[in-house]
């Protein structure tokens, strides 16, 4: 076998790197629209019964609609439908749009009524009569019975090939209605995906769709307001007005609000960046000290709730005027909402107004922007960007395995990571590695409970009772680790007469394996790459607080900014090892080469922060966003044969802006040259 040696590959993926040009574009696609403007444009019964007829007068604009009647008894089901022009590929559309009206006349369904005019649903079918369905519910009268538009998004998996789509309402067969049901539909529109997707513009009263999170202690309302608004020629005006109920003691405080109405789904693998305008109504919010409003972020829900959050903005005094704000989307294809989130220290109440919340991407074609050197396989773990100086990002410990992860009464007990890639001294003064391990029964600052803590970043000043090492860049150069704790002490660091330091200004790279260890519960030891570092002892009453029924570990990074220079922004390590053990045997050992939950389930503080790096990544293959429908290629010679780079991971670097994927060495071709292209084989 010839070995294959950077200086050869590297000139010859810059000549590739010219072949983006090559690279096909898939066409933008046209809305498909059905006004009805003189027939019923094709569409009829799909199913169901009833009786279809254009109507040329009761359209929503006075012109013409399709009329759907049925008597309510022998039947309760209409599906109205079309078969469409040409095959649609899911792919390059994203939402469906339609105006309905149910005649006030009409009967009800359900016991009394309680099922409105019934469930209403769509969707598309392929050759084979597929239901690739879009759920809505339950539409009421009276709001039902005037003209009401209503949009589906179509979810993935996409389909490449739907030949009929069809809408369903659907009353109890049961009871059936109580009167026949006469239905109006217009303005059917096929939306393609394009560059920019208002999610909402508040042109209409939606804030009963965002609801406030009891589980802060932090009330709030949501409310339209349509004396605020922030442009982009959206009508009529309107803003999302949301009143928070701080209190007044100047102490650290968060406040969620949620959007994750029924049927609601979204993709964020479509587009690059989530978008708002924001504005603070100084003359009904409460500045900080220093002038500002506390922060704001999103979390984007994926398709399981889990947390997807954006970095967090520092709500100043600029933001008494509107402000746009523009984060990079996290990686996930399914999502069932967000939440917006107030936090950080406030004064007290304060008033935002919120409008034009999108997901965009830039109209450009991807073009290859790098290779860099693999990395050790692991999962690595970064900090945020710009405004958060004391961001903590962490790998969690699994849902359910909360328990017995102290070390009262179990030693020997260690606690033990391996890092690599670790930023050195010189470029990230302060930033540290860690693990931390806490008593989950002692509790934890106001506004966040067990489950929130055991997956937040910054349980270490949330938690009462808590013990921790951390590996630390010194300010000067060289590196120090510590052993710290505190008891019964939420919303603060350990006292400082509680934190052991040890010093190696020498040191020049943090890399290795560090561990906690517990000779008994009142003694221990911290080894480094370099041996035993440092031995301490604790007070017998000091431990006893650490003896709870629920415990959890946490291993992860700090920035630890202490000067807010922005110099640790964005700053990562790579864990390649994590370990807990006892004396009751191992409780986590993962070198994470199986992938990132193979072994065990684990949690993370941030998703769009943590990636895990597979084995044997010899390359990093960067491009540029928007990428959909592109494959990374690859060929040992410029004019092919081209085959699939088999790059299976993939993610978004933190600048949104690029895809960063795993070039795997035993899916290199052979030889001393390789070629990568990007290619969209879906184009037209």
């Amino acid at each position: 076998m010839r070995k294959k040696t950077a200086s050869k590959w590297i000139p010859s993926l810059v000549t590739a790197f010219a072949l983006a040009g090559f690279t096909g574009l898939c066409q933008a696609q046209t809305a498909i629209s059905y006004t009805f403007d003189s027939s019923v444009q094709g569409w009829g019964a799909l199913g169901g019964g009833g009786t279809y007829s254009w109507d040329a007068t009761s359209g929503k604009d006075g012109g013409g609609c399709l009329k759907v009647v049925f008597d309510g008894t022998t039947t309760t089901e209409i599906d109205p439908g079309v078969t469409l022009p040409a095959p649609l590929n899911q792919a390059q559309y994203i939402s469906v749009s339609f105006d309905l009206k149910v005649d006030p006349s009409s009967g009800t369904t359900g016991l009394g009524g309680s099922g409105g005019f019934g469930n209403l649903q769509a969707a598309f079918h392929d050759s084979n009569n597929s239901w690739d369905g879009m759920w809505y519910g339950a539409i009421y009268p009276p709001a039902a019975s005037d003209w009401v538009t209503y949009t589906f998004v179509i979810p993935s998996p996409y389909k490449p090939a739907e030949q009929t789509f069809s809408f369903q309402l659907q009353g109890n067969s049961g009871t059936g209605y109580s009167a026949p049901v006469t239905v109006y539909i217009d303005n059917v529109r096929m939306n393609p995906v394009s560059n920019s997707w208002i999610i909402d513009g508040f042109t209409n009263d939606t804030s009963s769709t965002y609801q406030n999170a009891g589980w802060t202690g932090i009330s709030s309302t949501a409310q339209l307001t349509t004396s605020k608004d922030a442009g982009g020629n959206l009508v009529p005006a309107g803003a999302l007005q949301w009143d928070i109920a701080f209190p007044t003691d100047n102490s650290w405080q968060q406040c969620w609000l949620g959007h994750e109405p029924s049927g609601f789904v979204m993709d964020p693998s479509r587009f690059v960046y989530w978008e708002c305008d924001v504005m603070v109504d100084a003359a009904n919010s409460m500045a900080n000290p220093d002038g500002s409003y506390g922060a704001l972020s999103f979390d984007i829900r994926n398709g399981t709730w889990g947390d997807n959050f954006t970095s967090a903005v520092t709500l100043d005094s600029s933001y008494t005027s509107w402000k746009h704000l523009k984060f990079p989307l996290p990686s996930i294809t399914a999502s069932v909402g967000f939440d917006i989130i107030a936090n950080n220290v406030h004064a007290g109440p304060i008033r935002l107004y919120i409008d034009n919340i999108q997901m965009s991407k830039p109209n450009t074609l991807p073009k290859m922007a790098g290779l860099l050197p693999g990395s050790p396989g692991g999962v690595k773990i970064s900090v945020n960007g710009a405004g958060d100086q004391w961001n903590r990002q962490s790998l969690c410990v699994p849902a359910g395995m909360d328990t017995g992860n102290g070390w009262i009464g179990v030693t020997p007990a260690s606690y033990s990571y391996t890092i690599t890639n670790f930023p050195t001294a010189a470029t990230s003064p302060g930033f540290e590695s860690h693990v931390y391990i806490v008593n989950g029964d002692a509790g934890f600052a106001a506004g966040g409970d067990l489950n929130y803590n055991e997956t937040y970043g910054g349980v270490d000043w949330n938690a009462a009772t808590l013990a921790l090492m951390r590996v630390q860049n010194g300010t000067n150069g060289g590196v120090m680790t510590t052993f710290e704790f505190k008891t019964n002490s939420t919303a603060s660091n350990p006292l400082t007469n509680n934190v052991i330091t040890c010093v190696f200004s020498n040191l020049t790279t943090a890399d290795g394996t560090w561990s906690l260890n517990f000779t008994s519960d009142t003694t221990g030891n911290i080894t480094g790459p370099m041996g035993v570092v440092t031995n301490f002892t604790i007070a017998p009453d000091v431990a006893a607080q650490f003896n709870g029924s629920v415990s959890f570990v946490q291993f992860g990074v700090f920035k630890d900014d202490a000067q807010n220079s922005g110099i640790n922004d964005n700053k990562g390590a790579i864990f390649t090892h994590v370990s807990v053990t006892n004396a009751n045997g191992v409780l986590f050992d993962d070198d994470f080469s199986g992938g990132f939950t193979n072994k065990y389930a684990w949690r993370v503080s941030s998703a769009p922060l943590t990636q895990w790096i597979p084995q044997g990544t010899k390359y990093w293959l960067k491009w540029t966003v928007p990428d959909t429908g592109f494959t990374p290629q690859t060929a040992a010679h410029i004019t092919g044969p081209w085959t699939d780079a088999g790059i299976n991971y993939i993610y978004t670097d933190s600048t949104g802006t690029n895809r960063v994927g795993a070039v795997i060495d035993t899916n290199l071709p052979a030889g001393n040259a390789a070629y990568f292209r990007l290619i969209n084989t879906n184009a037209p």
